[in-house]
């Protein structure tokens, strides 16, 4: 295991985010210091791959029991660097996730080609609709209890 992929196991929890939660933010928190690994070998190994994790000041000081001891400051940089993956990842997916925001489960929807439908939830790729039309030419159709639904970007849709 190295940094990148930690970064990586971060970003990819803090997208499983349901951003209409009051904070967030504090998910990021709670994502980021459970990934630390504290495992004194996994924390070296670390350090080996990224020297900056055992040279760098920890701005939030050492870890675990506060003293300055090498594995302390491994694993505080390690968390400050994970607590900030996963706010700047919280960051993009918000900007991602603004438009599909706006829709609710149970919403009428109206596309940008007049079809419409029923929004049967939110998730990261788009808003999922049920289309009163089920001829209509879908290049992704999936199923959800017996009811098939496309993906569909939420700028080409608007509440009916």
């Amino acid at each position: 295991m190295n940094m990148h992929e930690l970064e990586q196991e971060v970003r990819q929890e803090v997208r499983e985010i349901d951003l209409r939660e009051p904070y967030p933010e504090d998910r990021c928190h709670e994502i980021a210091d459970s990934s630390v690994p504290v495992y004194t070998a996994t924390l070296m190994e670390l350090a080996a791959g990224d020297v900056n994790l055992a040279h760098a000041e920890p701005e939030c000081g050492p870890a675990f029991d506060g003293e300055a001891t090498p594995v302390n400051i491994i694993a505080a940089n390690v968390y400050e660097r994970l607590s900030n993956a996963a706010n700047d990842e919280l960051r993009e997916y918000q900007e991602d996730m603004e438009d599909a925001l706006e829709f609710e489960d149970g919403d009428r929807v109206e596309s940008d080609t007049g079809a419409r439908g029923d929004v049967l939830g939110i998730e990261t790729a788009g808003v999922r609709v049920h289309w009163d039309d089920p001829g209509r030419n879908m290049p992704y159709t999936f199923s959800e209890r017996g009811r098939p639904y496309a993906l569909e970007h939420p700028g080409d849709l608007e509440v009916v």
